[in-house]
């Protein structure tokens, strides 16, 4: 098992409850990072909105595709992704002049499932947080928050 913080402003409370994290299939800012996810791993939602962790879930199994059935949707071998082409799934929570730019410069998206855990204000977890999607947290850090706050890591399986 290993941490990991998604960096979410207004996509945390869809993609959170929805069960998914859903990111451009690109080279940076930490989304390369969603195809080395496995089951069991933790993630730490931060929103940057409130400057806070706001969430725990926890990384499943591969399920169906979330978004529009699409013949376009596969699972990428030996990972949790689904990579499909079409329209991001949180972009409803976009302007439209941030959804006009993910259509042009993104034709296709990666897409894991999670369970939630945890939903609440829970702090902050990294002193300063990288302008990244996906970051990954060490052991150490994960569990001194998690105890901090008295969450046991058996009650997060």
């Amino acid at each position: 098992m290993n941490f990991y913080q998604v960096n979410q402003k207004r996509t945390f409370e869809r993609e959170f409850t929805g069960g998914y994290l859903c990111s451009p299939d690109d080279k940076w800012r930490g989304w390369p990072l969603m195809q080395v996810l496995q089951s069991g791993d933790i993630l730490f939602h931060y929103n940057s909105l409130c400057g806070a962790v706001v969430g725990i879930s926890r990384v499943i199994d591969i399920g169906r595709h979330k978004g529009v059935a699409s013949k376009t949707a596969y699972v990428i071998p030996d990972t949790q992704c689904i990579q499909y082409a079409g329209r991001q799934l949180s972009e409803d929570d976009f302007s439209p002049k941030e959804r006009a730019h993910y259509r042009q410069k993104y034709s296709s998206y990666f897409e894991v499932h999670a369970v939630p855990l945890r939903k609440g204000n829970l702090g902050k977890l990294l002193p300063q947080t990288p302008q990244r999607y996906l970051v990954r947290i060490n052991d150490g850090d994960a569990r001194r928050f998690l105890e901090e706050r008295r969450i046991r890591l058996d009650d997060l399986k």
